[in-house]
């Protein structure tokens, strides 16, 4: 069976290079399509050390030791830190000026504190400032909930099934937005942004919900020469468009690029999301210049390096199609589908997902608190592992449809091939974790976990 799922593979990447010029192509317009690919990171030219976190809330009267360490663009700099308040609360009566050393600071009224961190070597080579945030509170700040879920877009009675869990679940409590885990139009993507599966598959099923759904592409939404087969990305940047399409019914569907940012609330974030491409990663190969496996690895990965070191979040949370580790059907990250990766073989190692699990343990493990993906349809709330032992799993591609949970070759807090969706509430110093399973018409609340920023 996997030999003939193989052969089926290597002859689709052989006969994508003739794609363009089939017959019935019906991807439009494909012009308009070219220049959709991600943000473009930034360059950094400093600072030569950064502080371990620049903004934090703490409650008044409470001691917090401010510190810093070696950026990646320090070598062997023997580093000495200046820190200076150089804004406090009008009615502050602290006393602080520049001090040399790690300090502890302590609020004294309700307000904003920023302080500024230089450093610099023996040699008297400054970095450029760096501005901390403190900002400080009495009583806890409102949480952001939000629902994650992934695999939807069929229109058929499920996806309705769990857009009404979801939606009863919201009017009970809070929701303030979505995150769509991929695979959003089944079979094999849209065909333009005017394609009626934008209303059949997404409009109509969550028209009961008045909330954004920030979304990213799944291999069903780049499909190529059959379904799912992610091979051809110009697909999916149709649903990139979608976003600003005007007179849409509605305004939820968030994809400004098929990977990006975004941090909530604005002003002093509880949580930095990072929205990721795995589609480009993972799937078939795709032979447009553009999405070359390489190119799309160091865009994307200075692409979140960059973003994390500018991160102001309490919490860090990255999310996409392809998990990194799952006790599904399709399983871990360069064992997909139970593919043996040969040595040097581009295909297998792309198709079983070996890329896509170098990338994520180089720039998400350990840096990142939770990753959510979907790709299998089913929930799996995952414990750390050894090469990530700093961030927590979380499977949720159970929108629309449910496969088998398959052998459990990662520790599970919990785990079910029901339908079902997760919701999660964060506030500065914890995230609880909730996963709901639907039947029919009735949805249950499954199991709760939480993760707390003191023991994390």
């Amino acid at each position: 069976m996997i030999q003939t799922i193989l052969n089926h593979r290597f002859f689709a990447t052989l006969s994508l290079l003739l794609y363009a010029s089939l017959s019935g192509c019906d991807i439009t317009p494909t012009a308009k399509l070219v220049s959709i690919s991600g943000p473009v990171a930034p360059i950094i030219n400093g600072p030569i050390a950064i502080a371990n976190t620049n903004y934090k809330i703490i409650p008044l009267n409470t001691a917090v030791q401010l510190s810093a360490a070696k950026s990646s663009h320090t070598k062997n700099q023997s580093l000495r830190y200046l820190w200076t308040l150089i804004k406090k609360p009008i009615n502050s009566q602290l006393q602080w000026g520049s001090i040399e050393k790690t300090p502890l600071f302590t609020a004294d009224v309700v307000g904003e504190y920023t302080i500024e961190l230089v450093t610099y070597d023996d040699s008297k080579r400054y970095s450029k400032p760096f501005n901390i945030i403190l900002t400080t509170h009495k009583t806890a700040r409102k949480p952001i909930n939000f629902v994650a879920l992934g695999d939807m877009g069929t229109g058929k009675q499920a996806q309705y099934d769990v857009a009404n869990a979801i939606a009863s679940v919201c009017q009970q409590q809070q929701c303030d937005f979505a995150i769509g885990l991929g695979d959003n139009i089944y079979n094999a993507g849209a065909r333009s942004v005017d394609d009626d599966q934008f209303i059949e598959k997404f409009e109509k099923p969550y028209q009961s919900l008045d909330m954004p759904f920030y979304m990213v592409l799944g291999n069903h939404d780049n499909s190529g020469l059959f379904a799912g087969d992610g091979g051809f990305n110009y697909r999916g940047n149709i649903e990139v468009l979608y976003t600003t399409k005007p007179n849409k019914p509605s305004q939820k569907w968030q994809m400004p690029s098929r990977y990006y940012t975004f941090s909530t609330p604005k002003k002093f974030p509880i949580i930095d999301f990072l929205a990721l491409d795995s589609s480009a990663l993972t799937s078939l190969h795709d032979p447009t210049p553009h999405f070359a496996l390489r190119r799309i690895m160091q865009q994307q990965g200075e692409w979140i390096k960059n973003t994390l070191l500018g991160s102001q979040g309490q919490w860090k949370i990255a999310f996409a199609h392809h998990p990194y580790i799952s006790n599904g059907r399709h399983g871990n990250a360069g064992q997909y589908d139970r593919v043996h990766i040969l040595p040097d073989n581009y295909f297998l190692k792309r198709i079983a997902g070996g890329y896509y699990k170098e990338f994520v343990e180089q720039y998400l493990c350990n840096k990142v608190d939770i990753i959510i993906a979907g790709h299998d349809h089913n929930l799996q709330l995952l414990e750390p592992n050894s090469r990530c032992t700093k961030t927590h799993f979380i499977v949720s591609g159970a929108g629309a449809k449910t496969t088998a949970l398959g052998p459990t070759y990662n520790k599970a807090y919990w785990q079910t091939q029901s339908l079902g969706f997760f919701w999660l509430s964060a506030t500065s110093d914890t995230i609880i974790i909730h996963a709901y399973t639907v039947n029919d018409n009735h949805h249950t609340l499954a199991f709760r976990h939480l993760i707390s920023r003191n023991a994390h």
